[in-house]
């Protein structure tokens, strides 16, 4: 069962490319978590 949703999962080009923009979405989250925990980090070192 499972096989079968990641074959359906990995051949549709519409969830491809779904996961594409997901991805992308992700990849910005953490990069503003990074930032942000980056500047914590800055913050702390100053004080």
């Amino acid at each position: 069962m499972i096989i079968i949703l990641m074959n359906c999962y990995l051949w549709s080009p519409y969830l491809i490319t779904n996961r594409l923009i997901f991805d992308k979405v992700k990849i910005k989250f953490i990069e503003k978590r990074y930032v942000l925990i980056n500047l914590k980090v800055r913050r702390i070192k100053i004080l």
